[in-house]
C-alpha cells in the first residue's frame, strides 16, 4: 500500500508491502542539495528513519544522491504495531514526523480503527473494517469485504479479483481510481445526511439515502448501477451504458449527461440536463413514460421526452425535437426555445401514420388560428395564435384532431420544420 507519495518539501514516499507475517517498508525521499564549487560536486544532507514495533532503520547521509531504506518487520497477526517515520532535510529545511498503526490478520478481520493513522492488511476471508480517525489505509484482500468509512480521506486498496467488497460512507466519499469495489453505498439508506459518492471507470452499484445525493458514476468507463432512494438527488453520467433506478414519489431527481442518455422505464427523474449548458457537443436526451425538463445545450441535441407531458429546451446549435410515443392528453411537450431557422421537429411514422415520411409535404401542413384541418390531407395543424401542434389523421374529416405539442412564443413555422422518419 502506498501510504506517502515523494512530492519535495511536502511529503516522502512511503510504501508497505505485506509477505505473509512480514511487512516491507520501503523510503524515498529526495533531498534538496547545492553545488560546492570547491568540491565539484552537489551536497545533500539530511537523515530519516522509520521504526514498525520492535523493528527499526536509520539513515543519516551527506553525499550526491536520494535517501532510501527499506525495513522488513515481522508482526504477530491481529495485533497492532506502532510505528512512525521521521525525515530532517539538513539543507532544505523541510521535516515530516508521522505516527501510524499496523496491522495484519490471517483469519476474518472485524477492524476498528483509532485516532491514529491505521495501515491494516486483511486476510483471505471476509474483513470488516471501520475507520475512525483520517488518513486510514485498509487492504482487503481476496475475500468479501466491507468497508465502513466516516473520513473522506480514508483509502481502500482493492484489486481485481479480490471478491465482492462494498463501501459504506458516512461522509461523502470519491473512489480512488483502479479500486474494485463492487459497491459503494452509505452506511444508512434511511438516513438524511446530504451524502454524495463518486464511483471509478470499474463498475460499481452506488447506491445513496434518504438525503439529497449527488451520485457520480466516477467518469468514462464501466457501465454502473445508480440508485438515489429518497431525497432529491442528482446523477452525473458520463457511461451512456449505466442504470439508474430511482423509483416513483423518491423526490424531484436530476440527471445531468455528458453523453447521450436514455432514462429506463419506470424510472421518476424529473429533470434532465446536459452538464454544460455552453458546451457544444451533440448531447442527446431521451425521456420516458413520466414528465420531465429536458435541456440541451449550445451544440446540435436530439431531445426526445417520450411519454408523459414534457418541457425541451434546446439552447444553442442545430436542435431536433422528437416525437415517437403514443399521442393522448397526457402526452402533450412543450418546447420552450423552437427556432425555425435552425431547429427541426421529427416525427415518427409509427405514431404519425398518415402523414408519410421524409420531409413534410406542404400540402399536410396548415397554419391557422383556429387549429384545425381545412382540407381533406392536412395532417400537422398549427395554432397560430396560440402555437398549439396537433396531428389529425383524417384531415377534416370525422375523426379529431389530437394536440401533441405547444411551442412557446407562437413562432412562424412551416412544412419545412418537419421531418417524418
Amino acid at each position: 500500500m502506498q501510504v506517502s507519495k515523494y512530492i519535495s518539501g511536502i511529503s516522502p514516499d512511503f510504501t508497505l508491502t505485506r509477505d505473509g507475517n512480514e511487512v516491507m517498508a520501503t523510503f524515498f525521499y529526495g533531498l534538496t542539495g547545492y553545488y560546492d564549487e570547491d568540491l565539484g560536486y552537489y551536497l545533500w544532507d539530511g537523515e530519516l528513519g522509520a521504526e514498525i514495533g520492535a523493528f527499526a532503520n536509520y539513515l543519516h547521509q551527506t553525499a550526491d544522491y536520494p535517501m532510501d531504506l527499506e525495513l522488513a518487520a515481522t508482526l504477530a497477526p491481529g495485533v497492532t504495531a506502532a510505528g512512525s517515520y521521521f525525515v530532517n532535510d539538513n539543507i532544505g529545511g523541510a521535516s515530516f514526523d508521522q505516527k501510524f498503526n499496523v496491522t495484519l490478520f490471517d483469519v476474518a478481520a472485524n477492524f476498528t480503527g483509532t485516532a491514529t493513522v491505521d495501515l491494516v492488511f486483511g486476510s483471505a476471508a471476509a474483513d470488516t473494517f471501520r475507520s475512525v480517525g483520517s488518513g486510514d489505509i485498509f487492504e482487503g484482500g481476496t475475500g468479501n469485504d466491507l468497508y465502513r468509512v466516516y473520513s473522506a480521506d480514508t483509502q481502500v486498496v482493492e484489486i481485481a479479483g479480490g471478491g465482492n467488497d462494498q463501501i459504506a460512507a458516512a461522509v461523502s466519499y470519491v473512489l480512488r481510481a483502479g479500486v474494485d469495489v463492487e459497491q459503494l453505498t452509505t452506511t444508512s439508506s434511511t438516513g438524511s445526511a446530504a451524502i454524495n459518492l463518486t464511483g471509478n471507470t470499474l463498475a460499481q452499484t452506488i447506491i445513496g439515502n434518504a438525503g439529497d445525493n449527488i451520485l457520480h458514476d466516477g467518469g468514462k468507463g464501466a457501465a454502473d448501477i445508480l440508485r438515489g432512494l429518497a431525497g432529491n438527488d442528482t446523477y452525473r453520467i458520463f457511461n451512456s451504458g449505466d442504470t439508474i433506478a430511482d423509483g416513483a414519489g423518491q423526490g424531484a431527481d436530476k440527471v445531468i449527461a455528458a453523453v447521450d442518455y436514455a432514462l429506463g422505464n419506470g424510472v421518476e427523474i424529473e429533470t434532465m440536463q446536459t452538464n454544460g449548458s455552453t458546451g457544444t457537443a451533440g448531447i442527446d436526451l431521451t425521456g420516458n413514460g413520466f414528465d420531465q425538463s429536458i435541456t440541451g445545450n449550445a451544440g446540435n441535441n436530439r431531445l426526445d421526452g417520450k411519454g408523459g407531458t414534457d418541457v425541451l429546451r434546446g439552447l444553442g446549435g442545430k436542435d431536433t425535437f422528437v416525437f415517437s410515443s403514443a399521442l393522448g392528453a397526457g402526452n402533450v411537450d412543450t418546447i420552450v426555445d423552437f427556432k425555425a431557422v435552425d431547429d427541426t421537429i421529427e416525427l415518427k411514422n409509427t405514431v404519425f401514420a398518415a402523414v408519410g415520411t421524409g420531409s413534410l409535404a406542404a400540402s399536410a401542413f396548415n397554419a391557422n388560428s383556429s387549429g384545425t384541418a381545412l382540407e381533406a390531407d392536412d395532417r400537422i395543424i398549427y395554432e397560430t395564435d396560440t402555437g398549439k401542434l396537433f396531428y389529425d389523421a383524417d384531415g377534416n374529416g370525422a375523426g379529431a384532431a389530437v394536440q401533441f405539442a405547444v411551442l412557446t412564443g407562437n413562432p412562424t413555422i412551416t412544412a419545412a420544420d418537419f421531418v417524418v422518419v
